[in-house]
């Protein structure tokens, strides 16, 4: 076969779904979902725990925060930045982050603050 020939295989197979499936069907690595979460430092403060306007995140109940999460990427909500941020994300990564944000303390002595 030919460059062209594999190319086009290579793009037929991208077309049906072969080879690519597996692994938007896996959920994130435990490396990958502490990267999701660090982007939420930036407005909602280390481990999701800074106290403001904006909500923190950190030990609400992942339901909650998965509810909130879809709503966002739906475009459900008042336009934010976080439809653009939750829309970057499968729906495994905001369980996943939602999992994550609900298992840290709400203060680092592991008090609750609210």
């Amino acid at each position: 076969m030919g460059k062209s020939q594999w190319f086009q295989v290579w793009v037929a197979a991208g077309l049906l779904g072969i080879g690519g499936s597996a692994v938007a069907d896996t959920p994130p690595a435990p490396d990958r979902v502490d990267v999701i979460a660090a982007t939420c430092g930036n407005c909602h403060g280390t481990d999701g725990r800074f106290v403001s306007a904006i909500p923190p995140l950190a030990g609400r109940p992942a339901d909650e925060l998965y509810a909130r999460l879809r709503a966002f990427k739906r475009g459900d909500n008042d336009p934010t930045v976080m439809d653009r941020l939750a829309g970057g994300y499968t729906d495994d990564e905001l369980k996943a982050v939602a999992r994550y944000f609900s298992r840290v303390a709400e203060s680092p002595s592991g008090d609750k603050e609210r």
